[in-house]
């Protein structure tokens, strides 16, 4: 699944994917790319004062394992509650889902808690993250906002922009229903 990857930029190898890297290749695909600053949000409840400003949905990322360590990127929209027994299912994971530890979201994405995104997803040179899930629901109140490295900015993409951006740098992602009934 994941024979072929093209890291962004001209960098040496090993260097980290930087925010202007990002806006390049999705402005060199005909992207749209909208960006806002904004105090740190470290969780979804921290961006209240901007849903109403922003159209579209708002998302959180969420790095989860099972219980052989097989990690998992789950991108979500800001108000879904995921239901981890059913992504475990849905994935045939080893045992259930948990949430990562602060070190492994650094050696996978290269970023702290707080900060998860799928635009790291090419910082994942060592194929640490078996699995990418995205939310059927992100598909229908476009735009997606989520941030661009860190967590004091958002960027606004078309959901299409975003599986080309996580296909081309990562893998083919799934795009399953995540909510808890």
């Amino acid at each position: 699944m994941r024979g072929h990857r093209r890291i962004l930029c001209a960098s040496r190898k090993g260097d980290p994917v930087t925010e202007s890297d990002l806006e390049n290749w999705f402005i060199a695909h005909g992207a749209a790319w909208t960006k806002i600053e904004h105090p740190p949000t470290h969780r979804v409840a921290d961006s209240a004062d901007l849903r109403g400003a922003l159209e579209g949905s708002q998302t959180k990322s969420l790095l989860v394992e099972d219980k052989a360590g097989c990690m998992t990127l789950i991108v979500a929209t800001g108000a879904c509650r995921v239901n981890l027994k059913g992504v475990a299912r849905s994935l045939d994971a080893t045992g259930r889902l948990s949430f990562a530890a602060p070190d492994r979201l650094m050696d996978s994405l290269g970023v702290t808690p707080g900060n998860a995104t799928p635009l790291a997803l090419p910082r994942d040179e060592n194929h640490l993250i078996a699995n990418v899930v995205l939310d059927e629901q992100l598909f229908e109140h476009p735009p997606l906002w989520c941030h661009p490295l860190r967590n004091t900015a958002s960027v606004s993409l078309a959901p299409d922009a975003l599986v080309a951006f996580i296909t081309e740098h990562h893998s083919v992602p799934h795009i399953l229903s995540v909510a808890t009934a």
